[in-house]
Formats: C-alpha cells, structure tokens, sequence
C-alpha cells in the first residue's frame, strides 16, 4: 500500500541552534520569507486552483484548502483531530494518548506557525469529507531553515489513491517557491519529518518517496550512545 494511516507526526525534538547572532538572524529571515510567500501564494491560489495544481485539472473529486487552523470551520478542525486520533492513537497507546498526547497535539495545532493542507472529497454524498491532512512548518534545525512536516494523515478509506505523496509534494513545492524568491538569505535546504519506528509502512512510504534518515536522528546521532534504542522514532529528511 502506498499510503499508511498516520505517516508522520512530529515528535519534538526540538532544534539544536548554533552559530553566530547574525547566521541565525539569517535564517531567522529566511523562515519569515517562507511564510509569506507562502500565505501570500495560497492566498492568491483558492482551493479550485490548488486542487488543480495538486492533482491535475480534470480531476473534480478532489478540494485542497491550506492555511493556519482558524481558517478551517470548527466543523473541518473536529474532522482533522478525529483523523488524527484514529491514525496515531495506536502508536501511543490509549493511556497516553488521553493523558497527554491528545492535549500536546490541540495545542501544536494552534500554534501561530502551523500550516494545514487539507484534501476534502468534494463528491461525498452529504457534504465534503476529510480525505487527508498535513501539517507542515518552516523551522530551524542544526541552525538550517528547512521545512518541517509535523502532520501527515490519510482516512483509512482514502488510502492507496496519492493523497499522502501528493501533500508531500506540496510541501516540498512550497519551499521551492520561497527559495526561487529569496535573494541573500540562505535556502531551505530540505523536508524534514519524525515517523514512528514501529509504523513499518509509512517508513516505507518515506523511503519510495526519496527520504532517508536524517544525521540529527537518534539512531545516528546516539549511534555510539547508550540512548540510541531508548527512541521510538526516526527524523527523516529529503
């Protein structure tokens, strides 16, 4: 199967910044470049247009929306947590998920840096219908901007149809569009993610799509630790 159902979610790691104040006050523009390039492209691109470009004009099954949480209704907000949940729930096991994951989830979701790309089947029989979201970031890492997917999630019943690798694109699409228009600062320089160890198929996925582990993963970076083993996920990049 080519798409799994909880591909990616971050798991705070965290960006270890080093370097001079003015290296990071370069890449500290960078990151703002890349988001108003991208708030001012996806405004000027409606979802018709984005739909479009994603998955090509003759297909109509098919709406994308993207923007921060506010801009989806409450009702579309209640549909991408419940993917979520069912996706990741199972990776973190019931007691954690309730106890901490579910809360630590609402709350990234919210934050003023999260962008939501949203697939919606336009052809579903009462309204339109979650098909997939992604949440992607423009962050820093090891003292890089890189664009970083927190989010990747399929509903179970729009698998195997190019949802997943299509929203990948649009990510790695969105930060070649900043690039194009940056002038000094320096370039994202790649797309990041954190799949769970135990999720074989979204590492798979990742893999057929160009991703190899990342130096900053603990399987690399702790590979002469003691700690390596204590992770349960890897950092993939591309």
């Amino acid at each position: 199967a080519e798409v799994t159902m909880g591909l990616a979610t971050h798991s705070g790691s965290g960006s270890r910044r080093s370097g001079s104040r003015t290296a990071k006050d370069t890449v500290l523009c960078t990151l703002a470049h890349a988001y108003a390039v991208t708030d001012c492209t996806l405004t000027l691109d409606d979802d018709a247009n984005l739909g479009n470009r994603l998955f090509g004009s003759s297909d109509d099954n098919f709406k994308v929306r993207v923007g921060a949480l506010s801009s989806f209704t409450a009702s579309q907000q209640r549909e991408l947590f419940e993917v979520l949940q069912q996706n990741m729930a199972p990776f973190y096991g019931a007691h954690s998920w309730k106890t901490k994951m579910a809360r630590q989830k609402k709350k990234e979701s919210k934050q003023t840096d999260a962008r939501f790309a949203a697939v919606f089947d336009t052809q579903h029989a009462n309204d339109e219908k979650l098909a997939a979201f992604m949440q992607f970031r423009f962050v820093e890492e090891e003292g890089e901007p890189v664009v970083y997917i927190y989010e990747l999630q399929v509903q179970a019943n729009y698998q195997t149809q190019g949802l997943g690798k299509k929203l990948v694109a649009l990510a790695e699409q969105q930060g070649n569009r900043a690039n194009q228009a940056l002038t000094s600062a320096p370039p994202l320089t790649k797309v990041m993610l954190t799949v769970h160890k135990s999720n074989e198929r979204a590492r798979a996925f990742y893999r057929r799509l160009g991703f190899d582990v990342d130096d900053i993963s603990p399987a690399k970076s702790d590979a002469e630790g003691d700690d390596a083993g204590y992770y349960d996920y890897e950092i993939l990049s591309k």
